[in-house]
């Protein structure tokens, strides 16, 4: 082998090795930009979580369905039954967080039949009560400071004490992005002493 001929197959060698060398840190720099993209993604999500809504039980009382109580406050109505707990009322409160359009909550455990709600609103130039419920209602909006009391109806075979779960998908004023809330709660009874917790 003639020295022209070592010289082109090392010639060869080192361009194929340049090559493999620039393969791999072409790989190594896509790795790490994807690396770069998730650790920003990461920490983005962990500081919308942590601007994100803060809520208390304010307390838990006992008493008729609140449009049982609606529609007895009008002209005919019948009074309410002084006895009449069938509801499970949770007044929540936020306590920190941004401004919300609304925090759509839902309930889980054993005795609940559906939720409801009562809002003071604005129509034909009349302030008044509306009662809204169904398998998930909506707070409407709130911020830091504002309640919202949440109804709970309960099965008639209802014993105490007991955990409802409710789960909060609450929708900020400033962010496409909702904060999901979770608050567990014991309901004890309207023998019990009203109750308040912090989540």
């Amino acid at each position: 082998m003639d020295a022209e001929t070592i010289v082109a197959i090392t010639g060869a060698g080192i361009s194929i090795a340049a090559a493999v060398i620039s393969g791999s840190q072409a790989r190594s720099a896509k790795e790490q930009l994807k690396l770069t993209k998730e650790q920003w993604k990461a920490r983005e999500e962990d500081r919308h979580e942590a601007s994100g809504p803060q809520f208390e039980v304010e307390s838990v009382t006992y008493g008729p369905h609140p449009a049982d109580v609606l529609m007895r406050s009008r002209p005919g109505g019948r009074p309410t039954a002084p006895n009449d707990t069938r509801c499970a009322a949770i007044a929540l409160r936020q306590t920190a967080g941004p401004a919300l359009l609304e925090a759509i909550v839902r309930a889980d455990g054993i005795y609940l039949r559906n939720l409801a709600i009562a809002r003071k609103i604005h129509r034909n130039n009349q302030y008044g009560d509306e009662v809204s419920g169904g398998d998930a209602v909506s707070t409407g909006p709130l911020a830091a400071g504002g309640t919202a009391t949440v109804y709970i109806d309960l099965a008639p075979e209802r014993k105490y004490p007991f955990p409802v779960h409710l789960s909060l998908l609450c929708h900020g004023r400033d962010t496409a992005i909702p904060w999901r809330r979770d608050i567990t709660q014991t309901l004890h009874g309207p023998q019990a002493p009203a109750s308040g917790t912090s989540y």
